[in-house]
């Protein structure tokens, strides 16, 4: 995995109060046993687990940056969060109930596959998880058609480099399995068209139970934004316009037109073999 995000601890409280709010936690309330063991795949900041922990689930987390877990020990000691590589846990097979991805297995720059085969190793036979990826939605991909990004999503200080002789080459990864943001720079993250993710559940393993778009508004903010002026993010919430709400609301009656994220619902199917733990070789 190469992403490293750098949280902010005055982040916590925001974060922990946008759980309420969040697209995600119907899904969870929906779909997880009350009283499961559920596991997040990169926790972040542990706003989710501190959400579930408060409301009777066991959880624990797995976290790689070091800085953002000795952030969460700092604030919440009593989470259980562990340093690891979310594609290559050190929990046994068939550990838990339910389990968490939320933004995180788009950033592997091998693509989503080791991460999702994992996620299903351990849950146990039946066990459900909430994924979620970025889409790249219809508007996302007539702007990649246009080069929009290219053209008008150039690094700060290009012109300057350019000046002094300096080169920009967009960022392809050359054969990549999906498309790839931002445009230039470091690999950040794949966005997968809403076939593309089904597939590569299902290609993990799982049961896909649902399949639904996420953050219509955020992604209002992201792709259909000029300047800010529609929309603005502060304190981890979106500052809309009346222009912007009526805007999102009828782009929202297409599905999957212009929202930011998409997540499914999927369950490990109690006939289906985990794949094998590469460490142990067992399943």
């Amino acid at each position: 995995m190469s992403t490293v995000f750098t949280w902010k601890p005055v982040d916590l409280e925001a974060l922990l109060q946008s759980c309420e709010r969040d697209e995600v936690t119907p899904l969870v309330h929906e779909h997880f046993p009350s009283r499961g063991s559920v596991l997040e795949c990169g926790c972040g900041l542990g706003r989710f687990l501190r959400y579930l922990t408060d409301r009777g689930y066991r959880t624990i987390g797995i976290e790689h940056a070091h800085g953002t877990l000795r952030a969460v020990h700092a604030a919440w000691p009593d989470l259980p969060v562990v340093a690891g590589d979310a594609a290559r846990t050190p929990f046994a097979s068939a550990s838990f109930d339910a389990l968490l991805s939320l933004g995180l297995v788009e950033h592997w720059t091998q693509g989503p596959d080791a991460a999702l085969r994992e996620h299903l190793r351990v849950l146990k036979p039946g066990g459900i998880a909430v994924i979620t990826v970025p889409l790249l939605n219809p508007v996302r991909q007539w702007k990649r058609r246009l080069w929009w990004n290219e053209l008008f999503g150039l690094p700060r200080g290009t012109a300057r480099r350019l000046l002094r002789g300096g080169s920009l080459r967009p960022n392809r990864l050359g054969a990549a399995p999906y498309a790839v943001h931002p445009a230039y720079g470091p690999f950040f993250e794949y966005r997968l068209t809403r076939e593309e993710f089904a597939s590569a559940v299902a290609g993990a393993g799982f049961e896909i139970l649902l399949h639904r778009p996420l953050g219509h508004m955020d992604g209002l903010y992201h792709e259909l934004n000029p300047l800010g002026l529609l929309v603005r993010f502060r304190d981890w919430r979106f500052r809309a316009t009346p222009l912007a709400r009526i805007l999102n609301a009828r782009l929202s009656q297409r599905p999957f037109l212009h929202s930011h994220m998409q997540a499914v619902v999927a369950r490990r199917p109690a006939s289906v073999q985990a794949p094998l733990d590469s460490r142990r070789g067992t399943p």
